[in-house]
């Protein structure tokens, strides 16, 4: 313990931890019927937590890696790189479509409230990406 994101260990059943995904699926657990939550894990590009499998059609993207996503946090625009962009999906944390954009590498999201989107970017060979951005104002 102590390197968690949490300002204190919480107990959750019989899990004590102060890490916060670790704490999120402690709940997940302990519910009647856990089959009904999905699995929490840590983002790959900064701390924050995010569903294992936020779409079922997503599960298959490619890597993380693969893509260029920046600036994270942005303020006005998103650049891609690495492919050749036919549409972004940009969802909000609730999962609710809030935007769409096709055939650009640079997506405008100064019309977007400040907190974390997940980008679905579909390139022009049919492959999908994930990634999340962090908009701040």
């Amino acid at each position: 313990m102590g390197d968690g994101v949490l300002s204190e260990p919480v107990v959750i059943g019989e899990t004590q931890t102060d890490r916060l995904v670790e704490a999120l699926n402690a709940w997940v657990n302990a519910q009647e019927e856990p089959n009904l939550y999905r699995e929490w894990i840590e983002g790959l590009t900064i701390y924050v937590p995010q569903f294992g499998e936020f779409w079922d059609d997503i599960a298959d993207n490619e890597s993380f890696s693969s893509v260029l996503v920046y600036p994270n946090p942005v303020i006005d625009r998103v650049v891609i790189e690495g492919i050749e962009v036919a549409e972004v999906d940009v969802y909000n944390v609730l999962g609710q479509l809030v935007k769409t954009v096709q055939n650009a590498n640079e997506i405008n999201v100064s019309d977007l409230m400040e907190g974390m989107y997940l980008l679905r970017i579909t390139a022009a060979d049919g492959k999908c990406y994930t990634n999340r951005v962090a908009v701040r104002r």
